[in-house]
């Protein structure tokens, strides 16, 4: 994703938007046995909140940053191919076991589809789901909360999404090369300000 200009607001109006300031994605697939399977299930993302007053000006950014994948689930055939399929809720559970801060949201994990472990102090959610109209288990660590700058959550947030990330879902690690050019990419574009379709001169104030 190169860096561009941003316009604001979209012709439909709204009162702000969520910006993918970088974002990595994932589009491969490996059929053969014993072989992670890739089926454009990866993406991580550095994001920044843009909203506005009703006069359109602008007020200040938000962080925050997310990364998932999804697998198939288990099957007959896919075990008699050795096909690798996405954790059952007792993995997830064993994993995020050995995670030091996080507590189960009762509230959500009820749901024999969902289980979700919250970290209050650092404002993230691991979670694992099953996706309801295709045959996919998915697995997330995202930051529920935003920060006030870039920098806040590059130092505080995002190496803990990401060492998260890689804990819960230990066939798919994220590398240290993808993280540095989302870094990179995030900060180049972090510099462009939004720009305003209605000129200041056509605004009500």
């Amino acid at each position: 994703m190169r860096p561009t200009e941003v316009i604001y607001p979209g012709y439909r109006g709204g009162t702000g938007f969520v910006q993918n300031l970088s974002s990595y994605r994932e589009d491969l697939r490996w059929w053969e046995p014993e072989v992670v399977e890739r089926d454009n299930t990866l993406q991580l993302d550095i994001e920044r909140h843009v909203s506005w007053n009703r006069h359109l000006d602008l007020f200040p950014y938000r962080y925050s940053a997310m990364a998932s994948a999804s697998y198939p689930r288990s099957t007959i055939l896919r075990e008699a191919l050795h096909l690798p399929s996405g954790p059952t809720r007792e993995q997830f559970e064993g994993m995020v076991s050995n995670l030091s801060g996080f507590v189960v949201d009762e509230r959500i994990s009820r749901q024999q589809a969902s289980l979700w472990y919250r970290n209050f102090s650092l404002g993230i959610l691991v979670d694992w789901n099953v996706e309801h109209y295709r045959p996919y288990v998915s697995v997330a660590a995202v930051h529920f909360e935003t920060v006030p700058t870039l920098d806040e959550l590059l130092k505080k947030i995002f190496p803990h999404i990401v060492s998260l990330f890689n804990e819960i879902n230990p066939t798919r690690k994220l590398d240290s090369v993808v993280v540095n050019k989302i870094i990179d990419l995030a900060k180049q574009r972090d510099a462009i300000i939004p720009q305003c379709r209605v000129p200041l001169s056509e605004r009500h104030y």
